[in-house]
C-alpha cells in the first residue's frame, strides 16, 4: 500500500506532537519544578546567609561584651566571698586579731539569702574586751581586709583605763555564682586545722567554739537505739577516708543542680555529708550524683555495703551506690527503691560475688522514679561501712 504524500505530511505532524507532548512533560515541567524548588531553597540561604553575616557583624560587641562581663567576674571574685561558713570566719577574725593585749569570745552565727538567692550573708556577733587602741587596730583591719566586710553595729562600754568592752556585729557577704571562677582557698583550706590552731592559739579557747565541740560527740539516745538495733546482727568496718574525703556534686543533665556540703547533724565522727539537689524538670531517671574525690576502698570480700542516709522528707526517690572493681567493671547497687522515711535509717546492699578486689565506690545517687514526684531534696549520708551477719552463737 503506498502512502501519499499528504499522508506521510500528517504522520509527521502526529509523531512531532506527540515528541512535543513527551518532552514538555517529562523534561520541560519537572525542570520547571525543579527550578522552582532551587529557587525557593536559594531565598531560605540567602536569608540565613544574611542572618549570618549580621551575627558576624556582631561579633566583635559579643567579644567585648564577653570580657567585659569576664573582668567584672574577676573583680567580683577578688574582693568578695566566693563561699563563707562559721569555721573560716572564726579563723580568719582570729587572724586579724594580732594583738595579745584585745580578745574576741563567744561568736553567734546568722546565716541569710536574698530571695533571688544571689547573695548569701554571714552576720557574726562577738564580745571584745581590750585597749581603745587596740579596738581601733581590729575595726581598721576588718574594714581594709583584701575581701568586702561590713562593721554593721558595735556595743561599746569603758573598762577604765583607756580599756572597753562590747558586742560588734560584722557582716561577710558572698555571690556562691563566682565560686567557679574563684581560685581562692578557704581560711580553713590555706591555714590548716581549725581545732589544731585553737590548741596552739595563745588567746583563750572560745566558749561558743568549746560547746560546739562538745555538741559534735552527743547523739540523741534514739539515735543510739537504732545504731544498736542494727548492729545486734551486723559486725562493721568502716571505709577509710570516708569522713575527710571531699566529694563533688554531678547532675545525669544540665536541669539537675545541686550542691554538697558537710553537715554537723551526723551520727558518727564530725560530720556527714549533706547533699542538696534539684531535679529541674519532672522526669523519670533524673539522677544527682554525690562523687568523690579519693579513693575510697574495699580492700577485701564483704557481704554488705551499707551506709545511713537521713532525708529532709519523704519523696519517692531512690538511693543507689556504684562501685567500681580492680579490673573497672562498674557495679550499680541500689540501696533503696523508695525514699518513705525522714529520719536516720540504716541502708544496705549485697555486693556482688563477682566484685574483684580491691574495689572502689565511685558515686553515691539520688534518682527520680517517677514524673510526678518532687522535684529537689536534702539528704544526709554518714557513715559508709561494709557489714556481715553475724552468726547465731555471736548474737548470743
Amino acid at each position: 500500500m503506498k502512502i501519499s504524500n499528504r499522508e506521510k505530511t500528517l504522520i509527521a505532524v502526529l509523531l512531532v506532537a506527540i515528541f512535543g507532548y513527551l518532552f514538555v512533560n517529562f523534561v520541560i515541567t519537572p525542570v520547571q519544578a525543579e527550578i522552582k524548588t532551587l529557587d525557593i531553597t536559594k531565598e531560605a540561604k540567602e536569608q540565613e546567609l544574611v542572618r549570618i553575616n549580621n551575627l558576624i557583624k556582631k561579633e566583635d560587641i559579643i567579644k567585648n561584651e564577653n570580657e567585659s562581663l569576664n573582668n567584672k567576674l574577676i573583680t567580683y571574685s577578688d574582693e568578695y566571698f566566693s563561699n563563707i561558713n562559721q569555721e573560716d570566719i572564726i579563723l580568719l577574725l582570729n587572724q586579724l586579731n594580732n594583738n595579745d593585749g584585745f580578745e574576741i569570745d563567744k561568736f553567734k552565727f546568722t546565716n541569710k539569702i536574698d530571695e533571688d538567692n544571689k547573695i548569701e550573708e554571714l552576720i557574726v556577733k562577738f564580745d571584745y574586751i581590750g585597749k581603745y587602741e587596740d579596738l581601733y587596730k581590729y575595726i581598721d583591719s576588718l574594714e581594709n581586709y583584701e575581701k568586702f566586710i561590713r562593721i554593721s553595729d558595735m556595743d561599746i562600754e569603758s573598762e577604765g583605763e583607756n580599756s572597753v568592752s562590747g558586742e560588734m556585729e560584722v557582716n561577710f557577704s558572698s555571690i556562691p555564682l563566682i565560686k567557679e571562677y574563684s581560685d581562692n582557698k578557704s581560711y580553713f583550706e590555706e591555714f590548716g586545722n581549725l581545732l589544731a590552731m585553737q590548741t596552739e592559739s595563745p588567746y583563750m579557747p572560745y566558749a561558743s567554739l568549746a560547746e560546739k565541740i562538745a555538741d559534735r560527740e552527743k547523739v540523741s539516745n534514739d539515735d543510739l537505739s537504732k545504731i544498736e538495733l542494727y548492729l545486734k546482727d551486723r559486725t562493721v568496718k568502716s571505709i577509710n577516708g570516708f569522713d575527710n574525703d571531699k566529694a563533688f556534686f554531678v547532675g545525669s543533665d544540665i536541669d539537675v543542680i545541686g550542691k554538697i556540703s558537710k553537715s554537723e547533724n551526723r551520727l558518727y565522727g564530725n560530720y556527714s555529708f549533706e547533699l542538696n539537689y534539684n531535679f529541674g524538670v519532672k522526669k523519670a531517671d533524673s539522677e544527682a550524683n554525690l562523687v568523690f574525690d579519693k579513693n575510697l576502698i574495699i580492700d577485701s570480700q564483704s557481704k554488705y555495703l551499707s551506709m545511713w542516709v537521713k532525708p529532709n522528707e519523704i519523696s519517692g526517690h531512690s538511693i543507689g551506690v556504684v562501685i567500681v572493681d580492680s579490673i573497672g567493671e562498674h557495679y550499680d547497687l541500689s540501696l533503696t527503691n523508695n525514699v518513705d522515711f525522714n529520719d536516720w535509717k540504716a541502708l544496705e546492699v549485697e555486693i556482688p560475688i563477682e566484685v574483684n578486689y580491691p574495689c572502689k565506690v565511685q558515686r553515691l545517687y539520688v534518682k527520680s522514679t517517677d514524673y510526678d514526684q518532687r522535684l529537689n531534696g536534702t539528704i544526709l549520708f554518714d557513715q559508709l561501712q561494709t557489714a556481715e551477719v553475724l552468726e547465731d552463737e555471736d548474737i548470743d
